[in-house]
């Protein structure tokens, strides 16, 4: 039936199940929005005429100025499939099955994304949202766009400067992808008093326990509608978030859960226990690791992601991978600007400030946002570091 959206999450849910289709924790609404390919028309990215193939040396106006992008792109068949070609008896193309919510879409374009015809709208859909962006330029320059939610490279925000700001915004530059990292959100989102939070952040991040601290004696918590500048402890803090996001992914734990870095129990003085994964590893394994030496198999992971995205970005694109600080840590612009939301804006220098802090505590070059090869050493890598220098990708 039309206009169900139960029925439409639900079919959607089982359909993807069943043709192996990913949503990318539903960021694929936010990576490609319909409305943008069928409502974006093609204009300030091309010229207003084009050669006239019947006239050398003429021009004629551009016939795709004024077009949806997916008119320009997609074949006047697949334009025509797509607009007016009725499915099942429905009496309905597959956009008017979309712009009803009919749940029967999602029959048509789960499986017509996997069957991956080239020149296809299914086709381009698996390309992923940043491949596609480098195809058709429109949408690049409108994932700068708030309403998209895109953060960079085409690639949806998850938990960014909403959460946190500085800290929510760091994590997402860090990762690829759906940087998905509920290690930050479940600490901020604990409902303890802030003065609270603060008192045992400073446990967390200044005393020693983990391998990322802050020597200055900054704190690193603020409530999202108080944030203050950059420092030591917010950097440690977010180290430890992207960490832990990669040790419950490496360990299967649930990053929705842990870290437990706060109690709702008053006789556990509300603290939480930084040591639980340490501990179950331990358990389980019989390999026996506190929680530093837990944190540091986190670190040689992220730092390996890191070597790993920098070699394949190079590979693509000869530069970006040596300069990961600006082509692979940035966000586009409107995250520097007002968000209705009610979250603050990013400040540029403040990020600035924050990569610097952030790559100390990584141990990761300032200037390019690599790894050092006395980093690769400490952490056991010493091939990686071997690879990353036969490719000019060492600091």
């Amino acid at each position: 039936p039309a206009g169900n959206p139960y029925l439409l999450s639900q079919m959607s849910s089982y359909l993807c199940d069943d043709f192996g289709f990913w949503s990318d924790y539903s960021q694929v609404t936010n990576d490609f929005k319909w409305y943008l390919a069928t409502k974006i028309v093609v204009d300030a990215n091309n010229p207003a005429t084009i050669p006239d193939p019947a006239n050398p040396g003429g021009t004629i106006p551009n016939p795709n100025i004024g077009k949806p992008v997916l008119q320009k792109y997609l074949s006047a068949a697949e334009w025509t499939l797509l607009n007016t070609t009725s499915l099942w008896n429905s009496g309905k193309s597959p956009f008017k099955l979309l712009a009803d919510g009919d749940a029967r879409f999602m029959q048509f374009i789960v499986p017509y994304i996997a069957a991956n015809a080239p020149g296809t709208l299914g086709y381009y859909f698996g390309l992923g949202p940043a491949r596609l962006a480098s195809l058709w330029p429109e949408l690049e320059a409108a994932h700068n766009n708030p309403g998209l939610t895109c953060f960079k490279m085409g690639h949806g925000k998850h938990h960014g400067v909403e959460s946190g700001t500085q800290i929510g915004a760091l994590i997402n530059m860090q990762l690829n992808r759906d940087p998905m990292n509920h290690t930050h959100t479940n600490y901020q989102a604990s409902g303890l008093p802030l003065s609270l939070m603060k008192e045992i952040s400073q446990e967390l991040f200044n005393q020693g326990k983990s391998i990322f601290n802050a020597t200055d004696g900054s704190d690193g918590f603020d409530s999202n509608s108080a944030n203050t500048p950059m420092n030591m402890a917010k950097a440690a803090f977010i180290a430890q978030c992207v960490i832990y996001t990669e040790l419950h992914n490496s360990l299967t734990l649930c990053n929705y859960t842990l870290p437990v870095w706060a109690s709702p129990l008053k006789s556990r003085n509300y603290r939480g226990d930084s040591s639980l994964e340490a501990q179950s590893y331990t358990a389980v394994t019989g390999d026996v690791k506190d929680q530093k030496g837990l944190e540091t198999v986190g670190l040689r992971n992220h730092t390996l992601l890191r070597a790993l995205t920098a070699l394949h970005m190079e590979i693509a694109h000869p530069g970006d991978g040596k300069d990961m600080r600006n082509k692979h840590d940035y966000a586009y612009d409107w995250m520097y600007k007002p968000i209705a939301t009610g979250a603050s804006a990013l400040d540029r220098a403040d990020i600035e400030i924050g990569k610097n802090l952030l790559y100390d505590q990584f141990g990761w070059d300032r200037t390019t946002g690599l790894p050092t090869q006395a980093t690769y050493a400490s952490l056991g890598l010493t091939d990686v570091a071997a690879v990353m220098g036969a490719n000019g990708l060492l600091p």
